[in-house]
C-alpha cells in the first residue's frame, strides 16, 4: 500500500529516509527550511560518522556502532542508483 509521507528536514537523515521510503514505493516530500539541503547539522559534521570511543557503552553507543556497520552497504546501493561512485573509506586509528 503506498503511502503520501512528508519529512521534516532535508539533511542526511532527512533524505536518507526519503530515498529509502521512496524505493520501498511511497510518494515522499522533503520539507527544508533552508535553501539547500544539507546546510545544518549534516554541513557542520562534515557529513562524516564520527568515532567511538571503543569502552563507550550504552544505547546511544549501540545505535552508533550499528549506524556504522550500516553505513556501507547504503553508500554502495546509493552509487548504484546513481550511477556514481561515492566513495567510502573507513578509517581506523
Amino acid at each position: 500500500m503506498t503511502k503520501s509521507i512528508a519529512i521534516i528536514g532535508g539533511g542526511i537523515i532527512g533524505l536518507m529516509s526519503a530515498w529509502r521510503l521512496a524505493r520501498a514505493g511511497h510518494a515522499v516530500s522533503v520539507f527544508e527550511k533552508n535553501r539547500t539541503c544539507g546546510s545544518e547539522s549534516t554541513c557542520a559534521a562534515i557529513g562524516a560518522l564520527m568515532p567511538l570511543p571503543p569502552n563507550k557503552d550504552g544505547d546511544m553507543a549501540t545505535f552508533q556502532r550499528h549506524s556504522h556497520n550500516l553505513y556501507p552497504k547504503y553508500m554502495e546501493e546509493l552509487s548504484e542508483e546513481l550511477s556514481t561512485v561515492h566513495p567510502y573509506k573507513a578509517c581506523k586509528r
